[in-house]
């Protein structure tokens, strides 16, 4: 778990420098505004708040009461606000890089990326969202608290948590660096894989948003099966 919100915490931090470089440095998508910068800025911090709640379920007094429950959920709402601030910005910016491919005539590929690289992290987080969520939910049928297993079983759950939560920081890390750093064209081509290939060659990234916005919708049905704000029913079961 600490490996968990050490190496998430690290890509976190990384990705957002590189958002607002790309927004406002080199080859900027937006005219820096203060206001916009202000909502970029104050997007960032909203992204980075659930860490505060996962740092502070880590403390030994939460774990030793009970187990690792209110690190799982801390997390999840890391993930479901992003999903939300990302469709808000896919809102907000969509109709601002139209216009300025209209003003200034940029060819395509310059401007696209960003909102490419919004689209697969909707549907990125958005499953990984669903597959945790429904881990966890199978898991503790029968009244069973699998963020803190009975003494001498195995934390089957806590280790495919963790798996699954490293495996997504891969993938984020992984597959958005052609976009976010600096590369050659012939190392960003080298280092494109499946969906942004797919992405790339299509016309429009509209789809994509769709699937995305789907597997939203998924992970609240799920998050109101599992009603981790029943905090009674919750530390009771986890004692």
């Amino acid at each position: 778990m600490a490996a968990v919100f050490l190496v998430t915490a690290a890509v976190f931090y990384h990705q957002s420098v590189k958002f607002l470089d790309i927004r406002y440095a080199r080859q900027p998508l937006s005219a820096a505004h203060p206001w916009g910068f202000a909502a970029d800025y104050l997007q960032l911090v909203l992204t980075a708040a659930p860490f505060f709640l996962m740092a502070n379920s880590l403390g030994s007094e939460v774990t030793h009461a009970v187990g690792y429950l209110w690190f799982f959920p801390s997390y999840m709402s890391l993930l479901s606000f992003g999903l939300v601030l990302l469709v808000v910005s896919e809102i907000r910016h969509s109709k601002t890089v139209r216009e300025r491919l209209l003003k200034e005539q940029i060819a395509p590929e310059e401007v696209r990326r960003e909102g490419l690289l919004r689209a697969y992290w909707m549907v990125m987080n958005g499953a990984i969202l669903l597959i945790l969520l429904t881990s966890f939910w199978i898991a503790s049928r029968g009244g069973t608290c699998p963020a803190r297993p009975s003494s001498g079983a195995l934390p089957r759950f806590l280790y495919c948590f963790g798996g699954v939560a490293l495996a997504r920081d891969y993938l984020d890390f992984r597959w958005a660096w052609p976009f976010l750093y600096p590369v050659s064209s012939e190392n960003a081509a080298a280092r494109m894989k499946w969906p942004m290939t797919k992405m790339m060659a299509a016309t429009s990234h509209s789809r994509w948003i769709a699937v995305g916005i789907a597997l939203v919708v998924a992970d609240t049905l799920m998050l109101f099966a599992i009603q981790f704000w029943d905090f009674n029913y919750w530390t009771a079961v986890c004692r």
